[in-house]
């Protein structure tokens, strides 16, 4: 960070402020909401600032000063070759590459650079991010930050318009978790793809359950779908089965008849298989690593890297590690525990660790009183099956606490790569433990 950080910083919190403040009018309705939106603002811009000093300050570097660096390399690169440069942007010429590569190549932060790599992508999109932010550290974080924040108040709206009772909580659940506001918005690939999910999200719930403008959403899912895709393909791989079962569950529940619905159930569930085993055979063989022909290495490649990276302590194990049907099955308990539930206190190694432990205690403890205390299981299994959006955050954090927990072996890689399905856990709990109390028949449902 230099002074130009320190100069320019303050003014793109000023204007990633007033263009909040643009968005408020037409996002925020009502007293409480505005509440809500701004403080999850600065919440975020808390957040990201707290996260550039730490990594400029305590770990003198990392993955997000090497995307910065080689967003600052292209502007140079830009200015002295823009033919080269334009072509790098927007194309995969190798040429172009290599002489970005080695004309202004980053001695510490080459590795991160490689032809053809997701790691590239990303560093493609943050350069014209980094443009706009006049080439500093702290401006590019802040309207990260900003693409951040939408996203994830455009995800809180889907919620509350299921259950506009319980805003205050559901802010809890969604906008509020610390990780994801300390992790989610940075200068990294995680930023991004967080808030594409959440913004997928949105425009599937406005296109396809809603019916509002639903060419215009359905363009946004393309290009969120196509985001992610590039960047973390196994992000929309563990989200279609969830998204599917969402929007074929909500139009059967719109169909009053109850004997025409019985009638047309064994359709519906035909179409939503058929829908969505074609779009995982499509997807999943566009997604190159994360294919499901390539999907033993590319596990092995994660787990090995991971487990290299755990050396200082903050590695964990899963006790089956093979890629057989049988071997997932058994993983995938554990997996999600890691994911959600871990580390423990005692696992805690790092401040940074210690933190993402305090918050799993808190959301293992919630779980517990309402899976045990108030739902005593039974009711808890029915309050699931009582609304499709439930079953989406489970289904979608099951799968992608599964995906995370079972690659990651490293907690703090851990921390990063599980933000997407934290607000849609915390949201799934907070849902239930409503719907449970309208079983019991304390509150009436809206």
């Amino acid at each position: 960070m230099t002074l130009a950080d320190i100069l320019i910083g303050p003014l793109y919190f000023g204007i990633v402020f007033f263009l909040a403040k643009m968005f408020e009018k037409r996002l925020a309705i009502g007293a409480e909401e505005k509440k809500f939106y701004i403080r999850a603002f600065m919440l975020k811009m808390f957040g990201v600032t707290a996260f550039a000093f730490i990594y400029e300050f305590y770990y003198g570097g990392g993955d997000t000063m090497g995307f910065y660096t080689w967003s600052q390399k292209f502007i140079s690169y830009l200015l002295n070759d823009f033919d080269s440069a334009i072509s790098f942007l927007f194309t995969e010429s190798t040429e172009a590459f290599y002489k970005l590569k080695y004309n202004y190549g980053s001695s510490r932060y080459g590795y991160i650079l490689k032809y053809g790599s997701r790691e590239t992508t990303f560093i493609k999109m943050s350069s014209v991010i980094n443009i706009l932010s006049m080439n500093t550290y702290l401006s590019a974080s802040y309207m990260f930050a900003f693409i951040s924040f939408i996203g994830n108040w455009l995800l809180y709206k889907v919620f509350i318009a299921y259950y506009p009772k319980i805003k205050k909580t559901l802010a809890f659940a969604v906008l509020f978790v610390p990780s994801v506001a300390f992790w989610g918005t940075g200068i990294l690939k995680d930023t991004l793809t967080f808030a594409a999910l959440c913004i997928m999200v949105y425009a599937l719930h406005q296109a396809f359950i809603v019916g509002n403008k639903k060419i215009r959403n359905f363009a946004l899912i393309i290009f969120c779908a196509y985001i992610i895709m590039i960047l973390k393909a196994y992000i929309v791989i563990a989200f279609l089965p969830a998204g599917v079962i969402w929007v074929f569950n909500e139009k059967k529940s719109k169909i009053k008849s109850d004997a025409l619905r019985a009638i047309l159930t064994p359709f519906f569930i035909l179409m939503m298989f058929g829908t969505l085993a074609g779009l995982v055979l499509i997807v999943g063989e566009s997604a190159g690593r994360f294919s499901i022909s390539n999907l033993e290495q590319t596990t092995k490649d994660f787990q090995g890297w991971h487990q290299v990276a755990s050396e200082n302590g903050s590695g964990y194990v899963i006790h089956s590690t093979g890629t057989s049907i049988a071997s997932l099955i058994t993983a995938f308990p554990e997996s999600v525990n890691v994911t959600y539930f871990r580390p423990y206190l005692w696992e805690s190694r790092s401040a940074v660790v210690l933190m993402g432990a305090v918050e799993s205690l808190f959301l293992f403890l919630f779980f517990l009183k309402i899976f045990l205390y108030k739902g005593k299981i039974f009711l808890f299994m029915r309050a699931i099956f009582s609304k499709p959006v439930i079953q989406m955050c489970l289904i979608f954090a099951l799968l992608f606490g599964f995906v995370v927990g079972f690659t990651s072996f490293n907690f703090g890689a851990l921390a990063r790569y599980k933000i997407p399905s934290m607000p849609f856990f915390a949201a799934f709990l907070v849902m239930v433990s409503y719907q449970i109390d309208v079983l019991n028949g304390k509150i009436k449902e809206t």
